[in-house]
């Protein structure tokens, strides 16, 4: 009802929903009296049967009030934790009235309080609140205030030409570095909850941009999870540098974990088939890339170094674990199945390297990390005795090295491989996240539906 009353205002068409703005001013004119006259009684109804009458014995409960002068009515937003303004409202010279301290304004994400004009489009949310995405234009609408929190409820299929979509370059990835370095109003540190939903139709054809992905660059504190993305099977996520199929970047303590990405991704530096860059005490972990169901492998191509079947360059503190890939990935310098490089006290550990085939046309190509630099952890990963690197089948037994510990394919295919050896958890949680058709196919994610 209060997203029904919202859209009435604001003229957001919705299944509910007339919007004003199509009719003639003087049938808009007469629509805002009698909306004018409704709202108030509606809501009176609602408070009352909402509170369980006056002598029904229900029990009372202490509504916080704001109101909102609009078009001359006054709307009372009752229960303020059941409501949320989440859309674009185009106020022009009208206000909005309001009792706390705690809404913010989407473009600054400055509090605000009392009577204001704005002369701009402005999004309104309430801080601390969980904003829902259902569709693309919620998902575009993201990058309008990057440390919001966000939850995913439904699956969408990306569609070119649509919001945030352009026709020729593709999606333009959520969070950018424009600016200084680090500048934290362009990167995105919210939270996006993906609520075991897919993202599908993704592509990116931006060879100039760096930090390419459905998100390019997570910094700050800033976690994306439980997301399953999907690359267009006829194109590809292409960039610059710092390339991945969810994120380009994922830095200063930030997370990615419990997705996946099926797809092809191109970069020229630091790109890899999840995440492109770890860094400065940031986690991936739960993650996999994979090739598609018909046999397509998932290709991660990069003209240059450090390039990787999860991630391309994991730096300073962070972690890398729990992850699988069986995606080709070719490069020209440092080139793994798990990690492209891994530098300064990063720990890369429990993970499986399944992929079909690893090239690296100059140095250091290797099973599960193709290079370390300064005092890293690389402990317990297995990889399949069957990948090729550069054509050849390496025999080596390794699990605390750059190869890692040999495994045949079918071993990769059982429960007990990844549990007692990997020590990963299987459930139907966010802590036991991972489950296996035992003996038949790899580990996915407890949320997906297969």
């Amino acid at each position: 009802m209060f997203d029904f009353l919202s859209n009435i205002l604001t003229g957001k068409p919705s299944k509910h929903s007339v919007k004003l703005a199509s009719m003639s001013p003087k049938i808009s004119t007469y629509v805002g009296l009698i909306v004018a006259i409704l709202i108030p009684i509606l809501f009176v109804a609602l408070l009352f049967v909402g509170c369980g009458g006056s002598g029904g014995g229900g029990s009372q409960r202490a509504l916080d009030s704001y109101a909102i002068s609009f078009y001359d009515a006054e709307l009372d937003l009752l229960d303020r934790e059941n409501i949320a303004i989440g859309s674009v409202v185009d106020l022009d010279d009208r206000k909005i009235k309001y009792g706390v301290d705690d809404w913010y304004l989407a473009n600054n994400e400055t509090a605000i309080d009392g009577n204001f004009t704005p002369d701009s489009d402005i999004s309104f949310y309430a801080a601390n609140g969980v904003i829902e995405v259902s569709s693309q234009a919620e998902l575009d609408a993201v990058r309008d205030n990057m440390s919001g929190s966000y939850l995913l409820v439904e699956d969408i299929v990306l569609q070119a030409g649509e919001d945030g979509f352009d026709e020729t370059q593709g999606w333009l990835p959520i969070g950018d570095n424009s600016g200084a370095y680090y500048q934290t109003d362009t990167t995105f540190r919210g939270t996006f909850n993906g609520n075991g939903h897919k993202i599908s139709g993704l592509w990116v054809d931006r060879p100039l941009l760096a930090h390419t992905g459905l998100f390019g660059f997570v910094s700050n504190g800033g976690t994306i999870k439980n997301i399953g993305v999907l690359i267009d099977e006829n194109r590809s996520v292409r960039g610059e540098d710092f390339v991945g199929g969810i994120a380009g970047s994922v830095r200063n303590n930030s997370t990615l974990s419990n997705s996946y990405s099926i797809g092809s991704v191109i970069g020229q530096h630091f790109v890899g088939g999840v995440v492109g860059y770890v860094s400065n005490i940031s986690t991936v972990n739960n993650t996999y890339s994979i090739g598609d169901v018909r046999g397509v492998i998932t290709d991660v191509i990069g003209s240059g170094d450090s390039v990787g079947g999860i991630a391309g360059y994991v730096l300073g503190n962070s972690t890398l674990s729990n992850s699988y890939s069986t995606a080709s990935v070719s490069g020209v310098d440092f080139v793994g199945g798990i990690a492209g490089t891994a530098v300064t006290n990063t720990t890369i550990i429990n993970n499986a390297a399944i992929n079909q085939k690893i090239d690296g046309t100059a140095n250091e190509t290797n099973r599960v990390v193709g290079s370390i630099w300064n005092n890293n952890t690389i402990s317990n990963n297995f990889a399949s005795a069957a990948i090729k690197i550069n054509g050849f089948i390496r025999t080596v037994d390794d699990v605390d090295g750059l190869e890692g510990g040999s495994k045949i394919r079918g071993e990769l295919k059982t429960k007990a491989t990844y549990e007692d050896g990997l020590g990963w958890s299987f459930g139907e949680s966010v802590l036991s996240p991972w489950k296996i058709d035992d003996g038949v196919g790899y580990p996915y994610l407890y949320w997906e539906d297969r």
